[in-house]
C-alpha cells in the first residue's frame, strides 16, 4: 500500500499549503512603529502679555489620571531642522520654547488623561488633554504679565512651522505587546508653503524624523498678522493658519484611514474554505481511486496464484 500512503501524504501537504496561505492573507499588517507606541511628545512656547517670547523660565509637566513611564531614550534620528534631538528640555530657550518627551504605552482613548503645565515663578498653571492617537501635543502659553527681558525681536525675524505626520492603521495592531491604531510617517519629504497676509510667500521643504515629526524656522521681515500654511507630503495636503500671537503653526497631518478590511477578509475566508473543499475533495477522490486500483490489483494477483497451484 505504499502508493496509497504517498498519495495521502501529497493530499495532506496540499491542505497544509492552503492553510498557510490563508493564515498569511488574514493576518493584519503590523503597521505601527516603536516610536509611536512608546513615546509622547509635548511642545510649547511661552510668551508674555505683550506676545514676546520668555526665555529661561522653568516649565514643569505633571499628569492627571495618568503616570508616565520615564523619559524618552536617547535615540538617533529624532532631530528636526528647528530642534536638536527630541529630548526633554523644560527650560525655555531664547524663542520661549520648551519640550517634553516621555515614555508611555497605552493611553486611554475613551477618557484621555490630562497633562498639567506649571510655571511656578509666574504662578501659572494650565491643563491639556493628551492626544491618544497622534501622541503629540502643542501647548502655547501666554502669561498675564509683561516680563522684563522677554525677547521682543524673536517673532519679528523668524516664523516656525512644525507638526507630526500620522497614519491610522484601520484596526488594532500590537507592537511589543502595546496596542496601537496606527504609525508615524517617518523620513517623508515635506513641502511647505507659507502665504502671509501682507502678500509675502515662502516656499521651502524639510523631512520628518524617526518620530514622524518635522519642524522648520523661516526668516521673516516683520511679525505676521495672519495668513495660511500649506504642507504637502506623500501626495496629501494639510493646512493651518499663520499664528501672529505665538509665531508657530503646528499641523497634525493625519492621513486618510484605510478602508475596512472586513469585506476583503470575508472574501478571502470564503475563497480559503472553497479551496480547502476543492483540494480536500480532490485529494480524497484521488486517494480513494488509488486505493481501489491497489485492491483490484491485489485481488487479481491472489486469483492468479490460486489458479497456478491447482
Amino acid at each position: 500500500m505504499k502508493g496509497t500512503a504517498g498519495s495521502g501524504g501529497r493530499m495532506i501537504r496540499r491542505l497544509l499549503l492552503v492553510v498557510l496561505v490563508a493564515a498569511v492573507a488574514l493576518t493584519p499588517l503590523a503597521l505601527a512603529d516603536h516610536a509611536y507606541s512608546h513615546r509622547y511628545v509635548v511642545y510649547g512656547r511661552v510668551v508674555d502679555a505683550d506676545g514676546n517670547p520668555v526665555q529661561g523660565v522653568l516649565v514643569n509637566l505633571g499628569y492627571r489620571q495618568f503616570q508616565a513611564e520615564g523619559p524618552c531614550a536617547q535615540q538617533p534620528g529624532t532631530g528636526t531642522d528647528a530642534w536638536e534631538r527630541t529630548e526633554t528640555r523644560p527650560q525655555t530657550n531664547q524663542l520661549g520654547e520648551f519640550l517634553f518627551c516621555f515614555h508611555a504605552h497605552d493611553i486611554n482613548r475613551v477618557e484621555p488623561p490630562f497633562g498639567v503645565l506649571t510655571i511656578e515663578e509666574h504662578n501659572y498653571t494650565t491643563e491639556f488633554r493628551f492626544d491618544p492617537y497622534t501622541r503629540t501635543s502643542f501647548v502655547p502659553i501666554k502669561l498675564d504679565t509683561v516680563v522684563e527681558g522677554a525677547n521682543a525681536e524673536a517673532l519679528e525675524t523668524t516664523y516656525t512651522v512644525q507638526g507630526r505626520l500620522w497614519e491610522p492603521a484601520g484596526e488594532r495592531v500590537s507592537v511589543e505587546r502595546v496596542g496601537v491604531f496606527g504609525h508615524t510617517v517617518d523620513r517623508a519629504p515635506v513641502n511647505i508653503t507659507i502665504r502671509f497676509a501682507d502678500g509675502q510667500e515662502i516656499t521651502t521643504n524639510t523631512t520628518t524624523n524617526n518620530y514622524g515629526d518635522f519642524a522648520l524656522r523661516v526668516p521673516i521681515q516683520s511679525r505676521p498678522t495672519g495668513g495660511e500654511v500649506t504642507i504637502e507630503a506623500n501626495g496629501q495636503t494639510f493646512r493651518g493658519d499663520v499664528d501672529p500671537t505665538f509665531g508657530i503653526t503646528f499641523i497634525r497631518g493625519e492621513f486618510a484611514e484605510p478602508k475596512s478590511d472586513l469585506a476583503k477578509n470575508a472574501l478571502i475566508a470564503a475563497g480559503v474554505l472553497l479551496g480547502l473543499a476543492v483540494v480536500g475533495g480532490g485529494g480524497w477522490y484521488a486517494w480513494r481511486r488509488t486505493a481501489e486500483r491497489r485492491e483490484l490489483q491485489e485481488a487479481r494477483l491472489t486469483s492468479t496464484r490460486k489458479r497456478a497451484r491447482r
